[in-house]
């Protein structure tokens, strides 16, 4: 598959910017250290692989709050899953509709925690930047199944 920085940075605009409303720029930033929220949608078909969205929990806070008309802080923690969810689900339809095959789209897997590690055994990381929205750092991530298995 061929995914340009370009592809995913116009994604990522797409998404924070013109859906969200939010401010974005790309950033070399890792989400290291606070409490993050990983939302991961795997792909299948004629392309296989997965695209996760991975945050700190205080954007994937002001996204909910986005989403759901609410402030921040008056999201609840499922609210934020939810959020996060279709973030990603978002991501990887935006990343099915350029991969030119027939594929499908998983439900949206959300992870919380402090130190996470993105581990899909058999896939290779072909897509990694960083971003920062409203102050806080966010990963892109697309991997793709090896060829080899």
């Amino acid at each position: 598959m061929q995914l340009s920085h370009e592809d995913v940075r116009q994604i990522v605009g797409d998404i924070f910017g013109a859906m969200l409303g939010l401010s974005v720029a790309e950033r070399e930033t890792a989400v290291n250290g606070a409490r993050r929220i990983t939302g991961c949608v795997h792909v299948s078909g004629g392309w296989e692989g997965a695209v996760a969205v991975d945050c700190t929990e205080a954007l994937a806070r002001r996204v909910a709050g986005f989403m759901l008309g609410l402030g921040a802080e008056e999201a609840s923690p499922e609210d934020v899953r939810d959020a996060i969810g279709e973030v990603a689900n978002v991501a990887g339809g935006n990343v099915k509709a350029l991969l030119g095959t027939e594929c499908a789209l998983s439900l949206p897997t959300v992870t919380e925690g402090i130190d996470l590690r993105l581990t899909i055994p058999g896939a290779r990381t072909i897509v990694d930047l960083g971003f920062e929205s409203e102050g806080e750092p966010f990963r892109f991530l697309v991997l793709e199944k090896a060829q080899d298995r």
